[in-house]
């Protein structure tokens, strides 16, 4: 009798163990099917922002390319092209930003501006004033060079500041974010998602963001404008090279203006050499009929 309670017994605990067992299994496999989904669109731009408000340093080089359609027309009608550069050391409050337009056409000069700041100290210095203006902060020297830089000032360099402005549409301003897919940029893995921005004024934007997996740092950002008003289409690419905490370099950070060249100063030309030489011949013809005038007797 006792033999055979005890073997009962044991085959309960058997079989107690054997569910507890089949059950942690069941929830391990659970939690490991939840790990290995992929992050949603929310997560990745939520992450993505958190890499540029906690980043130490920062820096970048990239292109605008925006192409300008005829409604119906496949082909661009025609294209402009700006390079940028950018640099950023939190700890020493320190900002650089840089466009140039490409490609610099023969015979014009070239656009370029340079915004550089450390603390409250902001400068900016652009092609066509010719000359190094103090501005009131950092936010508003970049918002002042949204337009001309094609947007890549306000873009990546707000995310490091995070600080508001009315400036055109940042990264942060989308709403409603998802992921569309996955695809492949020089080589890297990157998240792709798009949104919708919430104001009205930019109602025909469509962006969409490129976001290397591995970093989540923001490698590209397309964004496509249609308006009725202007009868035209127009596609934006900004894509970025980030460097992400390393050190950067003195010359990245700050900038010496060129010596300015002061219109006033008389620069000859070809017309100005023949006024001169018929000047001279004038007064060359004065002197001589002074001098006739002199020898003739009283």
């Amino acid at each position: 009798m006792k033999s055979a309670q005890l073997t009962a017994g044991a085959n309960q605990y058997k079989l107690f163990l054997t569910k507890w067992f089949m059950t942690g299994c069941v929830v391990l496999l659970r939690i490991g099917s939840v790990q290995s989904q992929d992050p949603s669109g929310k997560q990745i731009f939520e992450r993505m922002l958190r890499v540029y408000a906690e980043a130490n340093t920062y820096q970048d080089h990239g292109r605008v390319q925006t192409d300008f359609y005829e409604f119906g027309q496949t082909k661009p009608k025609f294209t402009t092209i700006q390079d940028f550069t950018t640099a950023y050391n939190r700890q020493a409050n320190r900002f650089r930003f840089q466009y140039e337009v490409q490609p610099k056409p023969p015979n014009t000069p070239l656009e370029k501006m340079v915004i550089w700041s450390q603390g409250a100290n902001v400068q900016a210095w652009w092609t066509i004033w010719d000359s190094t203006s103090h501005e009131a902060s950092l936010v508003a020297a970049l918002g002042m060079a949204t337009g001309v830089s094609g947007t890549s000032s306000r873009k990546v360099p707000f995310l490091l500041i995070v600080k508001p402005t009315d400036a055109g549409w940042g990264i942060d301003s989308l709403q409603d974010v998802k992921l569309i897919g996955t695809a492949i940029l020089d080589k890297s893995p990157c998240y792709r998602l798009t949104g919708h921005l919430a104001n009205a004024y930019w109602k025909n934007k469509v962006p969409f963001l490129w976001i290397d997996q591995k970093t989540f740092l923001l490698r590209r950002v397309d964004e496509a404008d249609s308006s009725s008003k202007s009868k035209q289409f127009v596609k934006k690419s900004l894509t970025y090279q980030p460097i992400l905490n390393q050190p950067i370099p003195e010359e990245a950070l700050t900038f010496e203006p060129p010596v300015r060249v002061d219109k006033s100063t008389f620069r000859p030309t070809l017309r100005d050499g023949l006024y001169v030489l018929i000047s001279l011949v004038g007064v060359s013809c004065l002197i001589y009929l002074l001098s006739r005038r002199k020898k003739q007797p009283l």
